[in-house]
């Protein structure tokens, strides 16, 4: 072992290589906290003003089950913004990653965690009465993050991401985003 001799102490270098990779794993746990309970915070926000609004005597009223629902209206189109947001926000992981990184795997599972938590959030607001382009372009994105995050698990992603990315423009033009 590369052991300084009992009467040296340890490089600022051999020092650096020892903390990094807690740094970099405990930085990665709080952003990401911080994005998952910002986008909870945002997404109760607006169901508790929407829950107001659908309780009061002239809205259930004057709403027609019946009437379609438009894209920019549905429940979906209204939180993908919200969870966009959030996804984009979590710390990609470090640049030339490899399987071999070191805490790459505590990495990963923190990225995977903080992933999977929008995505139950936002399919969540997935309604079956939104258009269906909008919930079919919905449900496509969220099984694509899933079969990537069980990739990253499984050390099977080859870093080709284009599924999420095709289901992610699809999603984006059913919702009317630019």
């Amino acid at each position: 072992m590369n052991q300084p001799p009992p009467n040296q102490l340890p490089s600022p270098a051999d020092q650096s290589r020892r903390w990094l990779p807690a740094a970099i794993i405990g930085t990665a746990i709080i952003v990401a906290g911080a994005v998952i309970g910002g986008a909870i915070i945002i997404i109760n926000s607006g169901s508790s003003t929407d829950t107001a609004a659908s309780s009061s005597p002239s809205a259930s009223t004057s709403a027609d089950p019946s009437a379609p629902v438009s894209v920019a209206d549905s429940s979906t189109c209204e939180a993908w913004p919200v969870t966009n947001t959030a996804l984009k926000s979590i710390p990609a992981l470090p640049a030339g990653w490899d399987w071999e990184t070191p805490g790459i795997d505590a990495l990963i599972a923190n990225q995977n965690a903080a992933i999977e938590t929008s995505l139950e959030l936002f399919e969540g607001d997935i309604a079956e009465s939104d258009p269906p382009e909008v919930v079919a372009a919905a449900s496509e994105y969220v099984a694509a993050q899933r079969l990537s995050i069980q990739q990253f698990t499984d050390h099977t992603y080859t870093g080709a991401g284009a599924a999420v990315t095709k289901a992610r423009v699809k999603l984006d033009h059913a919702c009317g985003v630019k």
